[in-house]
């Protein structure tokens, strides 16, 4: 059995440090945004998802179950509750 992932690498460039690209999937009505290491499966429970809505003008980022760590298969992102 895989090790559970709870951290996402921290790249330098330039003295900034910032993570990597996260994917994107915008083909509903919310937006998801997942981040992962580098090699992360995409069925591996090893990413931070997060999804974006917009109602009335007002945009709200949530996570699945209120939990922003790395323990989420991007797969599964449909299938999560979200919350703030």
């Amino acid at each position: 059995m895989k090790e559970l992932k709870t951290t996402a690498p921290v790249y330098k460039n330039l003295g900034l440090d910032y993570m990597q690209f996260p994917n994107v999937d915008a083909s509903s009505g919310s937006v998801y945004y997942g981040w992962a290491p580098p090699a992360t499966d995409s069925s591996e429970k090893a990413w931070r998802i997060m999804r974006k809505t917009v109602q009335n003008g007002i945009e709200r980022c949530e996570y699945p179950f209120a939990n922003d760590g790395f323990c989420f298969a991007w797969d599964e992102r449909n299938n999560y509750t979200y919350n703030r």
